[in-house]
């Protein structure tokens, strides 16, 4: 049995294929800006000098997920894509099988589900700013105590000379 889609329930589809489309590249703004902020993110790692393997191997590992996730998006926005240019052909096609109904709860599983995807990265990053806020506060204590070392070290020196000289 063929199911004929009225020109509102059309009309609507394609208005839904719109809006993903926009949606679209709503994400694809959100990938570049998490790809700035990213690089932005490697270029302070690079810049901040530390001693610390342990910070750097951190720092590092980091770096490697936060890639990751991004890869991961950026399969997520192939993956839409792809169903946006599905849902384009399946509009041009407009008879079939498939009722308008279950083409948008696909479309809208597949939304949620990227949806899903994006606050939990949102969600990652707010970590990873967290977790570097940290290590600069452990650097910038790091320094303090070397500083402190250095000027016990400048006054047991100073006392020693003292006393040689008394």
């Amino acid at each position: 049995m063929q199911q004929i889609i009225s020109e509102a329930d059309y009309l609507a589809l394609i208005n839904k294929a719109e809006h993903l489309q926009a949606e679209n590249e709503s994400l694809k703004q959100l990938l570049q800006e998490y790809q700035q902020i990213a690089m932005q993110k490697q270029k302070e790692w690079q810049q901040q000098e530390t001693s610390s393997t342990e910070i750097a191997s951190n720092l590092e590992n980091q770096f490697i997920e936060l890639e990751s996730k991004k890869n991961y998006i950026l399969d997520l926005l192939q993956q839409a894509e792809a169903a946006a240019q599905r849902e384009n052909e399946l509009e041009n096609e407009v008879a079939g099988s498939v009722s308008v109904a279950h083409q948008l709860e696909d479309i809208k599983t597949q939304y949620d589900y990227l949806q899903a995807q994006l606050n939990d990265l949102s969600e990652r990053l707010l970590e990873l700013r967290n977790q570097n806020m940290l290590q600069v506060q452990y650097a910038g204590r790091i320094a303090e105590l070397e500083s402190l070392l250095a000027n016990a070290e400048d006054e047991v020196a100073l006392l020693k000379e003292n006393d040689e000289t008394a």
